[in-house]
């Protein structure tokens, strides 16, 4: 699978590069290429064509012009420069229309031919401004060309802070060059409109989603980090669209370079942590607003150009440096924490921009190709398209589970609500009606749980379930998927009677439906808790019931995770040692909060333990440990403990059994105040 995943990418990437190089223009081998004709001389923004065609004396002020000849001007006072080409025509350019073009000119030139004024690119001061990101095209009449003697070519060139120009000049036909222009205007400008538009999309498509469908904050933040990069992606066209002729350069560069940057790279670091469930403190959300602000406030009072490029070389590499410091803290964390599979998925989607940022370092900082596109866009833009097919994949995956259970619902409500319409008819008094529905609410939850008894590869569970009514705010379940244990629950849903059985049969479908999705994303145990949490109390609205529970993870043959809801901790049980364990958490990091309470902040800490062959794990809600004897005593942990020593050389059946008598025994003279149930698991 990955050979194929190389290959394709190495096809797709030949394929790129094919269709960028193409040309299949015949007139190019008629081109004439002006870069080892180019020569050039300092100027003041002042001087006329006239003067320097008119004093032969200057001609002896040009020297040769290469690609290292603006960074010497820029030592200098001089902001500009005379570049000089002499040519003639070939005989198959002449007497035709022919083009002229710059591939790549920044920030601004204008352009003679004969001392006949041709063409301009971008603005000279004092309101300059650059088209950078567009090819230059100047049309040439051929009445100005002198078909058999020598032309003369003059450039005057804005070489003022980052100038560059590509020597790589050439005149041909005007179709030639015309559409040569035009292709690199498409690749380097126009293709960009496109990308915005999918970034206008995906900004609307992720905001929504968090609005209206499910509420997870790296959903708006990936919103938010699309609307922070249109400002920057705008730059490539922005130009050519609006001409920007009442915005100085200096304020443009403020919103479309600098601001857009440190938005960008605040809204990356918020995704980044909620995409791998990872929380700031409170101190690093402090520091991290205050360098955003700082960063907008000094860039904000920057006047002028010069002072801008002054900025750039230190804000810029310190995005750059937050992004990998914050990247490198919270994964490391989270390797710590063993809940690598979210970085996995994450690195996966970013692999893409990361070999394209590698070919943009290649390509135009190193070999200064000006004239192909920033593949950082282009993989960009893939990274997105592969968040939205992982997104629909997810939401494919959940409306399909939903709309079979929501189909098996509908038909067995359908069959009890046509039984209780036959029940109420002869019902006699209304009490009788109350326990009757009881009776029925209970048959239809307790068919919603699996079995009390089953054996599964390699595991062997057996519940002691006991509601203190006919319904029950306990719950628990198995995961099985091919055959295999993947994990199983026990739940407690706070109050009791019907409003408790309701929720609990919610939460069921609810925890079922995100242990499997979460499943295939190798989410850990506390990973799944807090998805729970959020869509449970999504999806019971205004019910005050919140609950507790345990859910466990199998992650290899042996080892077991879990993740603890405010639930009593289970014990373990070691046959080697005949050691009885309470599971608690790691001190390290704080573990609290139950689930359904809307605006609580909690915390589900992962702990994993190893269970052998004997082994036996004792999960219970706290019913058990609150039931009370003839002396209003409870039983209390140490009392379960006391129970479990004595009876382990019992099956797993028998210890149910022996538990049903011990309960009935311990509180036969007084009346129990809470669902009780026990699970207990045996590994083979």
């Amino acid at each position: 699978m990955w050979f194929f995943k190389k290959r394709t990418f190495i096809f797709i990437l030949t394929i790129c590069f094919t269709f960028l190089s193409c040309n299949k223009n015949s007139d190019k081998q008629n081109r004439i290429y002006l870069e080892d004709f180019l020569t050039w001389a300092p100027c003041t923004q002042n001087s006329l064509v006239e003067e320097i065609k008119g004093n032969k004396n200057a001609f002896t002020e040009f020297k040769k012009f290469d690609e290292n000849t603006i960074n010497e001007v820029k030592k200098t006072t001089m902001d500009f420069i005379w570049l000089k080409a002499e040519f003639k025509i070939t005989n198959e350019l002449k007497n035709q229309n022919l083009g002229f073009v710059v591939p790549f000119v920044y920030f601004a030139d204008k352009v003679w031919l004969n001392n006949v004024f041709i063409g301009e690119h971008g603005q000279f001061p004092p309101n300059f401004f650059p088209n950078k990101y567009q090819s230059q095209y100047c049309f040439i009449s051929k009445d100005i060309v002198n078909q058999e003697e020598t032309n003369t070519l003059y450039i005057k060139l804005f070489v003022k802070g980052d100038a560059k120009i590509d020597t790589k000049m050439f005149i041909s036909t005007q179709k030639d060059a015309y559409n040569y222009s035009e292709r690199l205007n498409f690749y380097n400008s126009k293709i960009f409109m496109f990308f915005e538009g999918g970034m206008v999309c995906a900004f609307i498509l992720f905001f929504l989603l968090y609005l209206l469908a499910d509420r997870k904050s790296y959903y708006l933040y990936v919103a938010l980090l699309n609307l922070a990069t249109i400002p920057f992606i705008s730059a490539f066209y922005s130009t050519e669209l609006l001409g920007f002729t009442t915005m100085s350069y200096a304020t443009y560069m403020k919103f479309v370079y600098f601001f857009s940057c440190y938005f960008i790279t605040y809204f990356y670091e918020l995704f980044l942590a909620s995409f791998l469930h990872y929380k700031y403190p409170k101190k690093q959300h402090i520091v991290r607003i205050t360098i955003l602000f700082f960063e907008i406030v000094v860039t904000a009072v920057m006047y002028t150009y010069e002072q801008l490029m002054t900025l750039s070389t230190i804000v810029i590499p310190f995005c750059f440096i937050q992004i990998v410091i914050a990247s490198t803290i919270i994964i490391v964390k989270k390797a710590k924490s063993r809940d690598l599979k979210r970085v996995i998925l994450l690195m996966r989607l970013f692999t893409v921009i990361l070999i394209t940022i590698g070919l943009d370092l290649i390509f135009h900082g190193i070999f200064k190709i000006q004239t192909i596109p920033l593949f950082t866009m282009f993989g960009w833009q893939a990274t997105i398209i592969g968040f939205i097919i992982i997104l629909v994949v997810r939401l494919s995956t959940l409306f399909s589970q939903n709309k079979t259970l929501t189909g098996n619902l509908k038909k067995e409500v359908a069959k009890k609500t046509v039984e209780l319409q036959q029940i109420n008819q002869n019902l006699k008094s209304e009490q009788e009606k109350i326990q009757q529905d009881l009776q029925i609410a209970g048959i239809i939850q307790h068919k919603f749980l699996p079995k009390l008894y089953q054996k599964i590869s390699g595991w062997e569970i057996s519940v002691f379930y006991s509601p203190l009514i006919e319904v029950s705010g306990d719950f628990f379940d198995l995961y099985i998927k091919q055959n295999k244990l993947k994990g199983f629950s026990i739940f407690d849903v706070s109050g009791h009677g019907l409003p408790a059985s309701l929720v609990t049969m919610l939460s069921k479908h609810v925890i079922s439906d995100i242990f499997y999705e979460d499943l295939q994303f190798f989410d850990s145990a506390s990973g799944i808790l807090m998805d729970v949490n959020e869509l449970i109390i999504k999806r019971k609205g205004s019910i005050d019931n919140y609950m507790t529970g345990l859910l466990f993870k199998i992650t290899d043959e042996n080892t077991l995770q879990f993740a603890n809801a405010g639930h009593p901790y289970p014990l373990l049980y070691k046959k080697e040692t005949g050691e009885i364990i309470d599971l608690l958490p790691s001190k390290e990091v704080p573990q609290y909060g139950a689930i359904g309470i809307k605006d609580v902040e909690v915390s589900f800490v992962d702990t994993s333990f190893q269970m052998q062959s004997g082994d036996m794990l004792f999960c219970f809600t706290d019913g058990i440990t609150e039931m009370r004897n003839a002396q209003n005593q409870d039983l209390g942990v140490d009392g379960l403990k006391e129970f479990i020593k004595n009876n382990v050389h019992l099956s797993i059946p028998e210890l149910v059994f022996e538990f049903k008598r011990f309960q009935a025994e311990y509180s036969k003279d007084t009346q129990l105040q809470d669902d009780t149930t026990v699970m207990i698991v045996k590994k083979d």
